[in-house]
C-alpha cells in the first residue's frame, strides 16, 4: 500500500488514497474525449480526507480551480508512477517544465471593450465539464477549438452589471442551460467586439492561472510550458498515465 505525503496549498488540504483495481476499471470504461468528466471522477475516487480548515479551504474537486484538479492529479502520479518525481508530461517536456508550485493563487483581471467592463474568474472543474458536456451536444461535429473558446469565455468572463451565474456545482442544470444560451448570446456578437474580447480574454487568461499555464484546444483544458516561449509542445494530463498496466490490460486500453 502507498502513503501519500499530505498535499497543503493556500486552498486545499488533502490526503489521498492508492485506487484500487475496481476504482481504476471503473475509470477505464469512461467515455473517451470526457477529460473533464475523466479527472473528477478519478480525484473523487482518490481523495481520501479534503479538509477545510480555514473559510478559503475547498474541499469539492469541482469547485478547485483547473489548474489545482491538475496539481492534486499530479501529486497522485508522484507517489505512483515509476518515472517520479519528474515524470515526462509530453515526448520532449518534463513535469518540472509546466508545473510552477510558486503560482498558489488567482486574481481577477479586468478589461474593457467598448462599453463593457470585464472581469476574469477563475475556471472551475464544474464550469470545465459543463463546456465538455455541452461540446458533444452542441459541436460534435464542428470546430472544436470554436466552442471551447467560446464556453470558456461564457463561463470566466463577468460582465459588469449582469445578473449572476447559478451555481455551477448546486444548480448544475440551471447552470448548463445558462451557459448553453450565454455562448449562443457571446456567438452572435459582432465580429469586431468578439476579436477584441478574445484578444483581451486571452491575455488575462495567461496572468491569472494558478501552478499551471492553461490554454485549450478543440478537445479542451491543455497546459503550456510555464516559461512564455519554449519551444515545447502544450500538455494534457491523462488520468490513463496514472493507472494500473493490470487494469488497462483487462480493460483493452494497453
Amino acid at each position: 500500500m502507498i502513503v501519500f505525503s499530505p498535499l497543503s496549498t493556500r486552498r486545499l488540504d488533502v490526503r489521498l488514497r492508492e485506487l484500487s483495481l475496481d476504482d481504476e476499471m471503473a475509470l477505464c470504461y469512461l467515455p473517451e474525449r470526457m477529460y473533464e468528466k475523466a479527472l473528477t471522477e478519478f480525484l473523487v475516487r482518490a481523495i481520501e480526507h479534503a479538509g477545510t480548515p480555514s473559510e478559503r479551504h475547498v474541499a469539492d474537486p469541482r469547485a478547485w480551480t483547473a489548474s489545482e484538479r491538475l496539481l492534486a492529479f499530479v501529486h497522485y502520479s508522484l507517489h505512483t508512477r515509476e518515472d517520479a518525481p519528474d515524470f515526462a508530461v509530453t515526448e520532449a517536456g518534463r513535469l518540472s517544465d509546466f508545473l510552477d508550485m510558486a503560482r498558489d493563487s488567482v486574481h481577477r483581471p479586468t478589461w474593457e471593450v467598448g462599453e463593457d467592463k470585464w472581469t476574469l474568474q477563475p475556471l472551475t472543474g464544474a464550469m470545465a465539464e459543463t463546456i465538455e458536456a455541452l461540446q458533444l451536444e452542441l459541436s460534435p461535429d464542428q470546430n472544436g477549438f470554436k466552442h471551447w473558446l467560446v464556453g470558456l469565455i461564457a463561463a470566466q468572463g463577468v460582465r459588469a452589471n449582469e445578473n449572476a451565474a447559478p451555481d455551477p456545482i448546486a444548480s448544475a442544470s440551471d447552470y448548463t442551460d445558462w451557459l448553453r444560451l450565454r455562448m449562443k448570446v457571446i456567438g452572435a456578437m459582432p465580429t469586431s467586439y468578439t476579436q477584441e474580447l478574445y484578444a483581451k480574454f486571452r491575455d488575462a487568461l495567461g496572468t491569472s492561472t494558478d501552478f499551471f499555464r492553461l490554454w485549450f484546444d478543440d478537445k479542451g483544458v491543455i497546459v503550456l510550458p510555464k516559461e512564455a516561449g519554449s519551444a515545447l509542445n502544450p500538455a494534457r494530463f491523462l488520468i490513463y498515465a496514472s493507472i494500473s498496466e493490470l487494469a488497462l490490460s483487462l480493460a483493452g486500453k494497453s
